[in-house]
């Protein structure tokens, strides 16, 4: 389940982005996302930076705007319900984003993490993109 919208800023680049806060399930995105940077992305993990699991439902370059978006989904009291089936690893910079690995979760995420990759494309941050 996700619930509560927070801005939230690019802790890499510029700009915000508007996240859907995992509620149910947080347990099980956090042990996914430490399987993958144990592992197959341990040389990318950014210790200065922490995981929060969510769902990015919009980006900005203005504080301001993620601000009254979050705050209106907040005041709508919106509560998304969904089954996630699997992550994908992504590659952001300034022009673009794109997926580089989907991770599946296995029967509806209800199994361990699989730490699995399936690349979709080669990039600096995919698995086998050095």
């Amino acid at each position: 389940m996700l619930r509560g919208a927070v801005a939230f800023p690019d802790r890499v680049g510029s700009g915000y982005y508007v996240f859907l806060l995992a509620e149910e399930g947080y347990a099980e995105l956090l042990a996914v996302h430490d399987a993958l940077y144990n592992g197959v992305l341990a040389d990318h993990r950014r210790r200065d930076i922490p995981f929060v699991p969510h769902v990015t439902v919009g980006a900005h370059p203005q504080l301001g705007e993620c601000e009254r978006i979050a705050n209106q989904l907040n005041e709508e009291r919106r509560i998304v319900r969904a089954q996630i089936n699997n992550v994908d690893v992504i590659e952001v910079d300034e022009s673009m984003v794109r997926t580089v690995a989907e991770i599946p979760l296995g029967s509806g995420g209800k199994q361990p993490p699989n730490p699995t990759v399936q690349r979709t494309g080669r990039s600096p941050c995919s698995p086998s993109g050095r």
